[in-house]
Formats: C-alpha cells, sequence, structure tokens
C-alpha cells in the first residue's frame, strides 16, 4: 500500500521498530488492539473461578470497583498503552537503555499488563452483570420502560456525563449501558439472515477494511477529486459505506475458502 500510495518513506520508519510490528500490530494501525485481544482472553480461564465463589455478588462488586479504580490511575497517570510509540509506563522504561534487549521484554511486558488493567474491569463487571440477570426475573428487564431508560442514561452520559465522570468510568458505563440495551432489546428483534451473515463478517470486515478504504481513496481521487479534497459529510459517507460493502463483499468470498476462513 505504500508503493501504491506513493509513500516509500514510510517503509523504513515502519521497519525501524520490529517489536512494535510483532507485538503491538504496528504494521497497520487498526491492529493496535492484538495485545489487548490476547490480554483479555487469558482472563477468560478465571472467569468460572469467579462465577463460583461463595458471596460471588459481593466479591464481584469489591472487584469491580478495586479494578476500575486502578485503571482510573492508569489513565491519569499517563501509563497507558500510547498508540503513537507502542509503548506502556513510560517513566519506568526510561530506567532501562533504550537499545537494550532488557527493554524490549519490559516494553513488551509492560504494555500487556497495561492492557489487562484496562480488561479487568470489563472482565469483573460482565461477571457481575451475568449473576445478576441470572438472578432477576428476565421480564422486568425486557420491559419496554427499562430498555427506554437504559438507552436515555446511555445518550446522557455519552453526551453529557463525560464533561464531569472520570474517563474510567465514563467509558466502562457507555459500554455496558449499550450492552445492556441490546440484551434489553435482543427479545423484539427477529432472526434476520442478513444480521447473521454480518455478525459473521464482522472481525474480517475490521481487518480488511484499511486496505480496501486505501483502494477507494485511489479511485475517487481518480474519477472524482472533487469529493476527496475536502473533507465533507458527503465525502465521509462516500468512503465509510464504500469501505464497508466491498469489504463485507470480500469477506464473504474469503468466507468460502477453508483455509483462510478460519482466521476471519
Amino acid at each position: 500500500m505504500f508503493f501504491i500510495t506513493n509513500n516509500t518513506n514510510q517503509i523504513q520508519q515502519l521497519l525501524s521498530d520490529p517489536v512494535a510490528i510483532v507485538f503491538f500490530g504496528a504494521a497497520s494501525y487498526h491492529l493496535y488492539f492484538l495485545p489487548l485481544l490476547i490480554s483479555g482472553t487469558w482472563l477468560l480461564y478465571f472467569a468460572n473461578y469467579f462465577k463460583q465463589q461463595h458471596n460471588s455478588l459481593a466479591l464481584l462488586t469489591l472487584f469491580s470497583i478495586l479494578s476500575l479504580i486502578v485503571y482510573h490511575l492508569l489513565l491519569i497517570s499517563n501509563n497507558s498503552f500510547d498508540l503513537g510509540s507502542y509503548t506502556a509506563f513510560p517513566s519506568v522504561l526510561n530506567l532501562l537503555p533504550p537499545a537494550s534487549f532488557s527493554y524490549s521484554v519490559a516494553r513488551v511486558v509492560l504494555v500487556n499488563i497495561a492492557w489487562v488493567v484496562r480488561c479487568l474491569p470489563y472482565f469483573f463487571i460482565a461477571i457481575l452483570i451475568n449473576q445478576v440477570l441470572n438472578k432477576v426475573n428476565r421480564k422486568l428487564f425486557h420491559n419496554k420502560k427499562n430498555t427506554i431508560l437504559i438507552l436515555l442514561v446511555f445518550l446522557y452520559i455519552n453526551l453529557v456525563g463525560r464533561n464531569f465522570l472520570p474517563n474510567a468510568v465514563s467509558e466502562i458505563a457507555i459500554a455496558f449501558l449499550l450492552l445492556l440495551f441490546g440484551i434489553s432489546s435482543s427479545h423484539k428483534i427477529k432472526c434476520n439472515a442478513l444480521i447473521i451473515h454480518l455478525g459473521l463478517c464482522s472481525f474480517g470486515i475490521y481487518l480488511i477494511h484499511p486496505f480496501v478504504k486505501n483502494f477507494i481513496e485511489i479511485i475517487l481521487n481518480k474519477f472524482l477529486p472533487q469529493l476527496t479534497q475536502s473533507v465533507s459529510i458527503l465525502s465521509m459517507l462516500a468512503y465509510s459505506i464504500l469501505s464497508f460493502l466491498v469489504s463485507w463483499i470480500l469477506i464473504s468470498f474469503i468466507l468460502k475458502n477453508k483455509l483462510f476462513s478460519q482466521y476471519i
């Protein structure tokens, strides 16, 4: 893509940090989540342990609050993962020689620790919600008024709450309120083959869309340069809709191949 878009100078910059390419997805901006995915996945091995504990609701509530506090401290101390430098806990890294092997190892370990800290509130709160939902009457949760209330709280926090809530709290609240809204309203959604297929393709669409976006940008620059020369609602819609549809079509074909379908 660098050759096609005449950005060959970025190749040297990319290859100058092999640790970031191998461990942090630096080969493409949207792959930064790979260490997050790995760190969050191994936490699932502890899910059954916490679900089976005596008085698990109280324990999970305590761990949810503590993990949220730790995540908040990580953010305000500027020790979270930095996408530009692909590092975390910079004050700790500064104690090591930048060119040493120990620096690279510490860099990988610290980034994964930062991602674990970020995942822990989601991990504990998800198990807590699961426990609560198993104890309450589902009909109350699917009540239309409760569904609307969850949506209104979600919109309020998303639009206004960020101004006075800590970043960690607003981030977690927005994520789980949207999840609860989906669960609460899901019983009203009929099975739809198109939605099911989109769900199957969603991860693949995410992986492939930067390549598709770059090709679409080249085509639009050639045939509709006036559309790409300024950022507008029309240009953003053209990029996003075309990129999404073409990515979906490509992944649909790839899913038919047994070798590649297991990776997307």
